[in-house]
């Protein structure tokens, strides 16, 4: 497993607000989900700006990709997204 960071500077260009966005691969785990245990990759990411902080954890499968995404926005708020099924479409 290769674990990576990768970090970069961003401007927002309707607000002009710094950001210091950071992506790593901090995992490679199982977890639960409606179409079983799959493994997964774990990320965390953080946006720092001159206001405020945010941060994501995700889950992703090489079959499925992102199966589980967990968002911590600015206003506090949590928005967690999940897989539940997949159609085959071939």
């Amino acid at each position: 497993m290769m674990l990576e960071t990768i970090k970069y500077d961003a401007l927002n260009k309707t607000d002009f607000i710094s950001r210091n966005l950071t992506y790593k691969v901090v995992d490679k785990t199982k977890i639960k989900s409606k179409l079983g245990k799959i493994t997964c990759f774990k990320i965390e990411a953080t946006a720092e700006g001159t206001l405020k902080k945010t941060s994501m954890i995700a889950y992703f499968n090489d079959k499925f990709g992102f199966v589980k995404i967990i968002f911590n926005n600015l206003d506090g708020s949590v928005i967690i997204l999940n897989l539940d099924s997949v159609k085959n479409t071939i």
